[in-house]
């Protein structure tokens, strides 16, 4: 009966080495799964980032041009300032008394200009 018992023990002990054994078998199948899974979420997000910096990136090249456009437009569209001589010429023709100089018409444009 010993001899049973001990047999018995002996295959006990031998399935649950064999059951350890294939737990840690499946355990490293699943951590090497979730490594391909981590893996391919990895790629999958640096995918999206790079296509959002593409998009980006082509936004700010419209948001640069679209600037420009509309600098050039304002550079058009800014009133031409006359020339000092001309300024003065028109002063003395509506105030023929005038005593303002040529010099009093350019300081008078700089402050104007904001300089």
């Amino acid at each position: 009966m010993k001899k049973a018992q001990d047999r018995f023990k002996s295959l006990n002990d031998a399935i649950d080495h064999k059951d350890g054994l294939i737990v840690q078998h499946y355990q490293g199948k699943i951590a090497a799964e979730q490594r391909v899974i981590m893996v391919a979420d990895a790629v999958s997000e640096n995918q999206l980032i790079k296509e959002a910096n593409e998009q980006l990136t082509r936004q700010l090249a419209d948001a640069n041009t679209e600037l420009e456009s509309l600098r050039e437009q304002s550079r058009e569209l800014a009133p031409t300032s006359p020339e000092p001589v001309q300024l003065l010429d028109r002063l003395q023709g509506k105030l023929p008394n005038s005593t303002a100089s040529l010099r009093d018409v350019e300081v008078i444009l700089e402050l104007l200009s904001g300089e």
